[in-house]
């Protein structure tokens, strides 16, 4: 994430698309902030309270059985009913942190090096419980719509059919209205097997250049990566050449990357707001 004084400044500067209606856009904010929290934990470990982002999850990085089996075991005596939603990375947020929570206390943090937050999100990946792309924009979808909406089940959800099956919920809109609560999906680049789901966090324009906030769990790569699971990016999108900006993760400086198909490697689909 973007936290300069030079950003903070740019950002100052712009206009809110959402003009009037910044007092609803403050609110849905807010829900956004304490659904990252909920997912964060904090985490009781030695005495100390320490929050850790959520790694990310998905079914094709193979958990050994016999650890797989233990989780779901800790989790169901932590009272969580259905331990397999974390596995297959859409559960809900104080589901994984009490799953998270039952493996620390039975001793399965791993030691150092690694600060507490980076072992915690080393063991989620390890025992392979955590949240998806898609499962973190389901959670944000429910946290923030204000009337019920038709999401699959764990496992099932993966916003594909918002054109087809369920555009009577949802209503197809340009990225340059986007606001804050909407969902922008993306489709995999040829070759590429996954695209991507993200939440509007907040959105800002100048000069034809719109400036989006987004969250989402992104990908953690073969061996879990530090990059992976929940982040609050910044992309940028150009209305005139029609060229998308995002950030490289763990790149210092920020390197900027720039695509005419859409933003983070992948591209555009569409922008989607529940009716």
């Amino acid at each position: 994430m973007a936290s300069s004084s030079d950003y903070v400044g740019f950002i100052a500067g712009m206009a809110s698309v959402g003009g009037a209606d910044a007092a609803r856009d403050a609110a849905v904010q807010a829900k956004l902030d304490g659904l990252r929290d909920a997912f964060s934990g904090p985490y009781t470990v030695g005495g100390a309270s320490i929050p850790a982002r959520p790694m990310f999850r998905m079914t094709t990085h193979e958990v050994p059985r016999k650890m797989s089996a233990e989780v779901q075991s800790l989790g169901l005596r932590a009272g969580v009913r259905f331990p397999m939603e974390a596995h297959y990375g859409q559960c809900r947020p104080q589901d994984l942190v009490k799953m998270t929570q039952a493996l620390i206390d039975a001793g399965r943090l791993p030691p150092p090096p690694g600060d507490v937050a980076s072992r915690i999100r080393r063991m989620q990946w390890d025992y392979g419980i955590g949240v998806d792309c898609a499962g973190y924009a389901k959670q944000a979808l429910l946290a923030t719509s204000p009337r019920p909406l038709p999401l699959r089940g764990a496992g099932a959800e993966s916003f594909r059919d918002l054109d087809g099956a369920r555009a009577g919920a949802f209503v197809r809109l340009p990225i340059e209205t986007a606001r804050p609560g909407d969902l922008v999906t993306l489709d995999p680049m040829p070759g590429e097997h996954w695209g991507h789901n993200v939440i509007v966090y907040s959105h800002v324009v100048k000069n034809g250049v719109h400036v989006l906030e987004v969250d989402s769990s992104w990908g953690a790569g073969a061996h879990g990566s530090e990059q992976g699971g929940f982040r609050r990016d910044t992309w940028t999108y150009d209305a005139t050449t029609k060229t998308w900006g995002s950030y490289a993760p763990g790149t210092t400086p920020p390197v900027l990357v720039t695509s005419g198909d859409g933003p983070a490697g992948d591209r555009y689909h569409g922008t989607y707001r529940p009716r």
